[in-house]
């Protein structure tokens, strides 16, 4: 730890070392001056808890040094204690204060008094200095919680993005997954329409493959849906209707007529008759390709 500087200024060198003598038990760092010069010159370059400055100094005096002490910056609240021999007057006591001094000691010097008047003055120094460091370490403690606030505003506005992004891209994807839960809704209301229809049903495309079977198709005709998917026509219509019925199928797959009604025999599962009413509808797609033959069947003896 630094020591505290005290300033003593005096023309007599003897003075200047019965001054630092009376000192030496204060762990002070007594730094001397010969003149008014040589003090002004030190305390530019030193920062000082106190200065004992002589009075009667050749060239210059106690009090236009001490009016020149303050005109340095950083010193205009430098304690500075006059050190006089002669007798305090009240005009010469009003002359040093107005100079800036905080306080008079006469020689012969009284040691106690000395001391003691020299310890208060660094003691409020070292608290000053203390309440400095206090003072910047709030500063420096105020600065890093400013950068980490601005940090934190930062990081929470880039993450409060990010999460809205994804709140935007989630709710996005739910808009998505409910349009086609919707469609799929359709799609499969549709299809349990196809399943659960009295008529029979079959879809095919224009070439002939069969798509699709309902249920009451496969009741009429007494097979299984993969069955008769991939079965002939010579294993679904009754020998007595297959030459009509593929003659007016053909025309409707290649397109020669839209739609066919009539009765159709089909052929049970064990060869029995099985007597409907048959429709044939072509169902066109906008582009004209890809398109679909919709078969109906009726039991006639409903």
């Amino acid at each position: 730890m630094k020591k505290t500087k005290v300033l003593l200024v005096d023309d007599i060198e003897m003075n200047l070392i019965l001054l630092e003598e009376m000192l030496e038990d204060l762990t002070l760092e007594v730094i001397k001056a010969r003149s008014g010069s040589e003090a002004i010159e030190l305390v530019s370059q030193n920062r000082f808890a106190l200065v004992l400055l002589d009075v009667q100094m050749p060239d210059m005096d106690g009090f236009e040094t001490a009016e020149k002490l303050y005109q340095i910056e950083g010193n205009k609240d430098l304690p500075i204690i006059f050190v006089t021999a002669v007798n305090i007057e009240e005009q010469y006591v009003l002359k040093g204060y107005q100079f800036g001094a905080v306080d008079y000691i006469i020689k012969p010097f009284d040691p106690v008094l000395l001391i003691s008047k020299v310890k208060v003055f660094c003691k409020l120094y070292e608290q000053n200095n203390l309440l400095d460091l206090k003072n910047q370490e709030l500063l420096r403690i105020e600065k890093e919680r400013s950068h980490y606030k601005i940090y934190l505003e930062e990081t929470l506005k880039t993450r409060t993005d990010k999460l809205l992004n994804l709140n935007k891209a989630l709710k996005d994807e739910v808009l998505e997954w409910k349009h086609e839960a919707q469609s799929n809704k359709g799609e499969d209301t549709i299809l349990d329409c196809f399943e659960n229809s009295h008529l029979g049903m079959i879809v095919l495309t224009e070439n002939g493959t069969r798509l699709e079977v309902n249920k009451k198709f496969c009741e009429l005709v007494g097979n299984q849906k993969s069955k008769i998917i991939n079965a002939d026509w010579v294993n679904l219509i009754h020998e007595s209707s297959l030459s009509e019925f593929e003659t007016n199928l053909n025309q409707i797959l290649e397109s020669e007529k839209k739609h066919y009604s009539g009765k159709v025999n089909l052929k049970g599962i064990k060869g029995e008759i099985v007597n409907t009413n048959f429709n044939i509808q072509l169902i066109q797609s906008e582009s004209k390709k890809n398109n679909l033959i919709f078969l109906t069947v009726e039991d006639s003896a409903r």
